[in-house]
């Protein structure tokens, strides 16, 4: 959608519409067409159109998105129909659009084959308007409702069909181009109810009938921001590195209230499994740049079921209070170490009773809500150029070393309590790349890792009432014993174990050599 990149690439396909707002300056509508197009080519691809002008309007025809793939992996064509850009008065333009926005999208493969479909978009009340000049362009847009649906018969082998419907309503937003050098976009969406339909079938290998999977998501409301920076340059599939390196970066964050979504997976028409998830909030923020990639949000409210018809129909469910999630790790090769880290919290977990009864009918284990909170950090650097796709096969047959090289890895946090049971952790490592022969390829970590741990014994008894065999009780028992030790600190239930490599390589368990 990098044509209609104002309304289209930020809001959701054509449907822009417009917030009033004051004009800071006379805007033609010649502008905003020559936009679109240097648009477009920052983007890789070229947007042509037949255009014609009578007084104020210009009016574009046969709009047409066109894109070379790389790796001569063939071509990229959209058919986008006709605008009309009118000019007001007030020095802005308005983008007028058909009631029905017919899109042809069309893939042709390297080797002749075709592949395709088209989507439709018909709109309540909308309308959208330019302001600005020619180097910075604002685009408002707002609309009472967006429809939109797609149909994809023509597909690869093994996908059969993809074809999906859904709304978008109480639409506004605003997104802002500047043009000095390349593109810089920061763009804001607000959006009521919103719902998206996709069912799509295919054949997988090994399997006799082909897979139906339906997929139904959406929410009460939804609000995003996002910034994107391309350069002079444009987008360099081939070498991704290169556009990130010379400025390339894109930032988001989406707030959905209420959110839920619905799959159904079947198989020649039989259902095999339906999962439901909603969530009471749902948050996710990005970014991608020359100094990583990174993705996080939080939840709140989350219920998770899932259904197995061929199970007698069970529903086993989980409810979660809250959850967080995120990752970051660099992206491009340099000589300096970059910061990474895994992060993943769940309160507040509890499972159905129809759970607990499978294995627990009595009640024998505590049902108290467990939690999982995990917190990795660490620096790595790249060896490898990763997304200079073409050269990466070359640059991993004449690298020496490891092609991901780890500085240190910090455990802040570890906590995983359930069943009256809890582990805890916390530890840290740095690591020796000039020692790569200690531990056979890898580099010798130096540090120590603290792991404790409350209940398990009183665990391993609930287990054994439950019917567990008495040799596995007593070999969870002798494990204790062999690599735990007490930690009177933290109660009669309690055991600690120390791991730590020395400097000298040697691995201690308590203080214990073990390596």
């Amino acid at each position: 959608m990098s044509v209609f990149s104002a309304p289209l690439s930020r809001a959701m396909l054509l449907g822009a519409t417009f917030v009033p707002g004051a004009a800071i300056a006379d805007l033609a509508a010649n502008d905003v067409w020559q936009h679109f197009k240097d648009v477009s080519a920052l983007y890789g691809g070229a947007l042509e159109g037949t255009t014609s002008q009578k007084g104020e309007t210009l009016t574009v025809t046969d709009m047409r998105f066109a894109a070379d793939l790389p790796f001569d992996a063939g071509k990229l064509a959209v058919d986008l129909g006709d605008i009309q850009l009118r000019e007001a008065s007030d020095g802005s333009v308005s983008l007028i659009y058909p009631s029905n926005i017919v899109l042809q999208m069309r893939y042709m493969s390297a080797d002749g084959e075709t592949y395709g479909g088209g989507m439709t978009v018909t709109h309540e009340g909308l309308v959208s308007k330019a302001t600005g000049r020619r180097d910075e362009i604002t685009f408002d847009y707002a609309a009472s409702r967006i429809d939109m649906s797609l149909d994809i018969p023509t597909l690869p082998e093994g996908l059969e069909s993809y074809s999906g419907s859904g709304f978008l309503s109480d639409v506004t937003g605003r997104s802002v181009h500047q043009m000095a050098s390349g593109l810089d976009a920061d763009a804001s969406l607000s959006v009521g109810k919103h719902s998206f339909t996709a069912d799509q079938s295919m054949r997988l290998e090994d399997e006799d009938g082909a897979v139906q999977v339906k997929n139904t998501s959406g929410g009460n409301s939804m609000t995003a921001q996002g910034k994107t920076s391309i350069p002079a340059g444009g987008i360099d599939l081939v070498n991704f590195a290169a556009s990130l390196r010379s400025g390339l970066a894109v930032s988001g964050l989406a707030k959905i209230s209420d959110y839920s979504t619905n799959q159904v997976t079947a198989q020649d028409g039989a259902v095999i499994a339906r999962q439901h998830v909603t969530a009471e909030s749902y948050e996710t923020s990005m970014t991608l740049n020359a100094s990583g990639a990174s993705i996080e949000g939080p939840s709140e409210g989350l219920r998770i079921e899932v259904e197995m018809p061929t199970m007698g129909g069970m529903i086993f469910g989980a409810d979660i209070a809250s959850g967080y999630g995120k990752f970051r790790a660099p992206l491009l090769k340099d000589e300096t170490f970059d910061a990474a880290q895994i992060k993943l919290d769940l309160n507040g977990i509890v499972l159905d009773e129809s759970l607990w009864a499978m294995g627990d009918p009595t009640g024998i284990l505590p049902r108290d809500p467990a939690n999982l909170n995990l917190d990795l950090t660490g620096k790595i650097r790249h060896q490898v150029e990763w997304l200079d796709f073409a050269n990466v096969e070359a640059a991993t047959d004449t690298l020496t070393g490891l092609p991901v090289e780890p500085e240190s890895l910090q455990l802040n946090t570890l906590r995983l309590s359930a069943a009256g049971a809890e582990i805890t952790g916390e530890g840290a490592f740095t690591f020796d790349l000039t020692d790569l022969q200690s531990f056979d390829g890898m580099p010798r970590p130096e540090g120590k890792l603290t792991l404790r741990a409350k209940g398990l014994n009183a665990l391993l008894q609930k287990l054994q009432q439950l019917g567990m065999p008495d040799d596995q009780i007593g070999s969870g028992m002798m494990m204790l014993g062999m690599f735990t030790a007490p930690d009177p600190e933290n109660g009669e239930d309690a055991r600690k174990t120390v791991l730590e490599v020395t400097p000298e390589g040697q691995v201690l368990n308590n203080g214990m050599r073990i390596r």
